[in-house]
């Protein structure tokens, strides 16, 4: 609308941000700048587990030993951020409610009892992997770029209540870090753009040939693009590189042998029917 109104603005892609404040968490506000649906609190990191002296056993199961403050963004909370988020990820596509604290071993005993794919914890964390990397192809196609990788003006200024546990975002440290961020995801590190090599890797070769450049450049509305990426996601992701016949032939169970036989515990027991329930609809 003009007469400087963007400068109001909150979102990223064309997503608005959530209720959470980024310049308490800065993990979470490079998770902002760096999700290709925007600003989403979902599949990003919570930095106060992060920050804890002692880390709990979730980070230690996920090979992450070194605390972080919380409003410090460095290396070693990117490399958090890539393995929380691909956990997050994958929990996307395989429709589980995100308040149900499913253990790393309950996982892929839930996506074998279902599926019959006899899977394990590295396998699944790679479809978040997988889920993620094509959802940056996409949005290249549709014209996004590392320009898109940022967060709204605001958040590198101090809060109208400047609270103690609160600090800016410095853009400079955003920008070393989202190159950072690209090389440990296997894209150029200026771009962002996945290479093949890393798409070969996640048995997703065939993005690169598929996907030609969109006629129209780019969509003049983010969010529009992001919740129709996110359909894509869950509809085909969760399965994006099981289409091989070396994967495919691991799902045996038939339609009578979908059962349960050693269930973790008692909320298992209860949640598990309408769990199948909801995934056969």
């Amino acid at each position: 609308i003009g007469s400087g109104a963007e400068e109001f603005v909150l979102d990223v892609k064309g997503q608005p941000l959530p209720m959470h404040e980024a310049r308490t968490r800065h993990g979470q506000a490079f998770g902002y700048a760096a999700s290709p649906t925007g600003a989403d609190h979902m599949h990003n990191i919570w930095d106060e587990g992060l920050a804890r002296e002692r880390l709990g056993e979730v980070w230690k199961g996920l090979g992450i030993y070194e605390p972080v403050p919380q409003t410090e963004l460095n290396p070693h909370k990117i490399r958090a951020y890539i393995v929380e988020t691909s956990r997050r990820w994958l929990m996307n596509a395989v429709s589980s409610c995100a308040f149900i604290p499913w253990s790393r071993s309950q996982v892929p005993e839930l996506v074998k009892s279902i599926t019959g794919w006899r899977t394990n914890i590295y396998e699944l964390l790679k479809v978040g992997e997988r889920c993620v990397t094509m959802a940056r192809v996409f949005n290249m196609r549709e014209g996004l770029t590392r320009d898109d990788d940022v967060l709204p003006p605001r958040l590198a200024l101090s809060h109208v209540t400047r609270t103690l546990n609160e600090k800016p975002v410095d853009p400079a440290v955003l920008e070393e870090m989202l190159s950072v961020y690209y090389g440990m995801m296997g894209w150029d590190p200026q771009t962002g753009e996945p290479s093949a090599a890393k798409l070969h890797e996640l048995d997703i070769a065939w993005v690169a040939e598929s996907v030609e450049p969109s006629s129209s450049s780019r969509s003049s509305d983010g969010g529009i693009v992001s919740r129709w990426l996110a359909g894509i996601v869950i509809a085909v992701l969760v399965i994006g590189g099981l289409g091989c016949d070396r994967a495919s032939g691991r799902f045996v169970a038939g339609q009578d042998d979908i059962i349960v036989a050693r269930r973790p515990g008692p909320v298992y027991d209860q949640l598990y029917p309408y769990y199948v329930e909801l995934c056969a609809v």
